[in-house]
Order: C-alpha cells, then structure tokens, then sequence
C-alpha cells in the first residue's frame, strides 16, 4: 500500500471514530482468490464436486488446522445440492481432495437438497444446521457427528420450519448460523412469507428444541439503499460484549445482486447497522455477478471472512477469502441505547429449567433484579451492581425451585418494573 492509500486510510478511520461509529471494519481480499474454485480434483472422479459456496469454517486449535463446510453440486450425486468438505493450515490454500460429499440425503422429504451448513462443536460432539430445500419449501435440519466427517441425520429434522401464515416467517426459514456461548444456543435465520422477510433469533437449551425470541424479526430490510430490498443468510460473531452480523443485503426483493453488509448488537436482538454502505462487494471476473453468504472467525484482533461468490464468466459460485483488523471505537449508536427504560417479558416463558430476561437502560444505573415466590419471599438475585446505558440480558436456572409461578422485579434507580414468569417442569 503506497503512503497515500495509508493516509487515506488512516483519515477514514479518525473520521468514523469522531462520529461515533461503533466500528471500523477495511476488508481486504486475498490476491490467491478464489481460494476454492468451481471445479476441484478430476472431472470424473465421482467424489467431486462442482460449485463451492456456503461456506463453514472453524479453527481446530488442538489439530492447528481450519476445518470447513460447504454447499456443493457433486458428480454422481444428480442436480441436488449436497454439502462437502475441506482442510487448510492457512485459511487460504484448501484440501478437498477427501471422500466427498460428506452429507446428503437420498430419500425425498423436506431436505431433498441440503445446503447452507452451520457447524459448531459442543460437549456431545459436532452439530451441522443445515438449509433443507425440497422445490420452493426451506425449513433447518440438524445432523450430527463424531468427528466432523461422518454425518447422521437428527431423527427429529427438521427442528425448525415455516409455521402459519400468519407469521412473518410462514413460508421459509433457512440460512441460518448458530452460536453457543456454554450454556445457551443462538440461532439467526432468514425467513419469509412471500412479501415480505428478514432475520429472526430463537434460543435453545439442548441446541435441538428452538424458541423464537418475542418480536421477530429481529433485523429487517432498511427501506433505502443497498440493503432496501431484503437482508438474509446472517453470520454472527462475538467479542468481547458485542454481536457482529455480517449479512447480505438487496437494492429490492427480486434482485440478486447481493453486498455483505454489517451490524453489531449487544444482545443479539437489537441491532445497529454499520454505516450506510456495505462492507464489502464484489469485484469482476470470478466475483462479478454477485456475493453470497459468509463464514466469519475472529482471532487475534482480526476478522477473517470467506464468502461465495458468483463468477460473471461461468455463472459457477465460487469461494473469495478476506481478512480486516477491527478497531473498536464505543457503543453510541442510538439503537444501542434505548430511549427510556425497559424491562421486556422473559423468554422462553413457561420455562424449564431457564430462561432469559432483557431489560434496557437509557442512562447507567445502580440495577437490583431479584425473582420472588408468590409469597413475596425472596427466591434469587439475578443482578446488584452498577451498569452501562444499554440493553442487557441475565439467565435465571430454576433448578432447585418448584414449579410453579414467580416473579421478578427490577429497580434501576427510580424506575421499578415487576413482570410474572412460569416454571413447568
């Protein structure tokens, strides 16, 4: 980079930093793209495969190695997506030369065609959230594994599907990226109803029985811009205190012309977009039909993304790599901060064991959260300490406790809330 673009640079991020702007995120992209091409290995070898896109990549710190996912076209396999895998020690040079597909399904059934993974790795072992596509119906599968490379499809799948039409999701929910934090599952898709969509957030205790958080969708088209049209295929990573969504976005419904852009969230629920632009485009050639979805890590201090890509030449997706250092610059967003204080009803509520409440705080203030028995007694002090203007959100276990109704009260400095929750065991 000459001294002129470091200048430029620099005076980009000192302009964002006086605004206020939560972070600022410079991607740049590997001059060895595409990292994973169209075509791999020998045309007729009935392992292979044909596209590369979707992509799930995970650092295995105890191999040194990244491990990946990915939706593929393979030979032998007829026209139905399927999802294939790959090593690499550097996140840029890729071996796929394994026995692929690793995962997918011969019968017909909701997920005629699996793609879209989502792999993460818990006590039990790994689990693969994966996009069923059966003609136009979409709905989240759930296999599991070992080892990462041999799959069994969960007997249950899919866990998460179009429910009625009066939701705003009756008609599809796919593209999904899952986080777990020890205790609790997160999980971001996208859904529709033929009109209208966006990203809603459901939460589970086993990473198998899902519940959507009250007022989905939690992220929606912006009406303006690049982004007016529709949001969907989010990628969720944390640091520290703070959600990073890196989602694609649309001018209108029916383009496919797709940017990535970025969010950030406290919670997971409120979200505040970054900027006004995407934070990245495509370029020509291999990358200058369109992007598609991403897979993000965060190690380092440093971002690294890779993103499907759909080539102008070959109408083939292909698989881009990027990497961006983030500097963070403070939480003064306004849809970080709620305007007045909030305390919103637990969910899920009837709960067993747990349950999460969210609350807001427009100022910082001394907060006192206690749950309380019918008897006004006293049952568990949640929260009792000073704490920064913003939304929050605290677990309550009701191990131990017997079934039955509570409830619990928040003061934050003169304002006292007190909302009823429900344990069935």
């Amino acid at each position: 980079m000459d001294r002129l673009s470091k200048l430029l640079s620099l005076t980009c991020i000192v302009l964002l930093a006086i605004s206020g702007v939560q972070a600022q995120v410079v991607w740049q992209k590997s001059s060895a793209n595409p990292v994973l091409p169209e075509w791999d290995g020998l045309v007729d070898n009935p392992n292979d495969y044909k596209y590369a896109f979707e992509p799930s990549v995970m650092f295995d710190s105890a191999s040194q190695v990244y491990r990946m996912w990915f939706t593929s076209l393979a030979q032998g396999f007829g026209t139905s997506f399927v999802i294939s895998s790959g090593i690499s020690l550097d996140g840029q040079e890729w071996y796929s030369g394994m026995r692929n597909p690793v995962y997918r399904v011969a019968t017909n059934g909701f997920d005629n065609s699996v793609r879209s993974p989502k792999v993460i790795r818990d006590a039990a072992g790994y689990k693969m959230y994966y996009t069923g596509q059966n003609q136009n119906s979409y709905a989240i599968g759930l296999a599991t594994s070992a080892d990462g490379k041999t799959w069994q499809r969960f007997s249950n799948s899919p866990i998460l599907k179009p429910d009625t039409v009066s939701r705003w999701d009756s008609l599809a929910q796919a593209f999904c990226d899952v986080y777990f934090d020890g205790s609790t599952y997160f999980m971001w898709f996208a859904g529709g109803d033929g009109l209208h969509g966006g990203i809603g957030l459901a939460q589970s205790n086993d990473g198998i029985h899902w519940i959507d958080v009250p007022g989905n969708p939690v992220f929606t088209a912006s009406g303006s811009g690049w982004d007016a049209g529709s949001v969907t295929a989010p990628a969720v990573v944390r640091v520290g205190r703070l959600f990073y969504m890196f989602y694609c976005g649309s001018p209108d419904p029916a383009s496919v012309n797709f940017s990535v852009g970025l969010a950030t969230s406290r919670d997971g629920v409120h979200w505040a977009r970054y900027g006004t632009s995407p934070v990245i485009t495509k370029g020509s050639g291999w990358e200058g039909a369109s992007l598609g979805s991403v897979t993000v890590l965060y190690r380092n201090g440093t971002f690294f993304m890779w993103y499907s890509a759909l080539s102008s030449m070959t109408g083939h997706w292909q698989l881009g790599y990027a990497t961006s250092p983030v500097f963070t610059l403070g939480l003064q967003n306004s849809q970080t901060t709620p305007g007045a204080f909030t305390l919103e009803q637990n969910y899920p509520n009837p709960f067993n064991p747990s349950t999460t409440i969210r609350y807001g705080l427009p100022k910082s203030s001394h907060v006192t959260l206690s749950v309380f028995n019918t008897l006004g007694q006293r049952v568990a002090t949640l929260v009792n300490e000073n704490q920064e203007a913003g939304y929050h959100s605290v677990r309550f276990n009701g191990t131990g406790v017997s079934t039955g109704a509570y409830f619990y009260r928040i003061q934050a400095d003169n304002n006292v809330e007190t909302k009823r929750l429900l344990l069935l065991r």
